[in-house]
């Protein structure tokens, strides 16, 4: 009976550890430069951390300033929090380009976090 309990106790324990772990998005520490019409806009670029969970991505600004993608229905295509297209135009290597509707882009490059301050 204690042999029982002990691995029904064990296959909980590793069952929770999967489900918990999936609830975790993978972060990085990346650089991002927010660009309009080709300029870099002041203050918001600089270091930021990039968060991916099942197709969702976070990007927070060394500023504060947060944007949220949710998937939309075709592969690289997004939403943001304000409900605006954006398309991941880049994603090989060190960087991804994630350009917005209105022309705004934002380069986010990893492999280090370079501060522009």
């Amino acid at each position: 009976m204690k042999k029982l309990l002990s691995v029904f106790a064990l296959l909980i324990t590793i069952a929770m550890s999967g489900w918990l772990s999936t609830a975790y998005a993978d972060s990085a520490a990346a650089n991002c430069e927010l660009l309009k019409d080709g300029e870099t806009k002041e203050g918001r670029s600089g270091s930021c951390t990039f968060s991916q969970r099942q197709g969702y991505i976070d990007l927070k600004l060394h500023n504060g300033t947060t944007y949220s993608l949710s998937p939309g229905e075709k592969p690289d295509h997004y939403k943001d929090q304000n409900g605006h297209k954006v398309m991941r135009t880049q994603a090989g290597g060190d960087t991804q380009e994630f350009k917005w509707e209105d022309g705004k882009k934002l380069r986010v490059t990893f492999g280090g976090s370079k501060s522009s301050n």
